[in-house]
């Protein structure tokens, strides 16, 4: 299923973007895809997603569906561990 997501780079602004995703959908990749078109120089981000339930950190591996499986949309922060810009 296809779910909608907000996602953006802490440290930017204008980098915010709402895409589909479909929900089987790693967030690693969601991130990393995002970070190639708004930061292609970070490869060392935290994700940060707010849920409905609130706020925490989600490991790479997780799926969409893993994080948010009410169907709601999903808020992705990526904060970069260090950026040199």
């Amino acid at each position: 299923m296809k779910r909608v997501v907000e996602i953006r780079l802490a440290s930017r602004a204008g980098s915010a973007a709402r895409l589909e995703a479909d929900g089987g959908r790693p967030i690693g990749i969601i991130a990393y895809e995002h970070l190639q078109t708004v930061a292609p120089h970070l490869d060392d981000v935290l994700i940060l997603v707010i849920t409905p339930q609130g706020e925490k950190y989600a490991d790479p591996r997780m799926t969409v569906d893993d994080i948010e499986p009410s169907g709601e949309p999903l808020q992705i922060i990526l904060v970069p561990m260090w950026d040199g810009t």
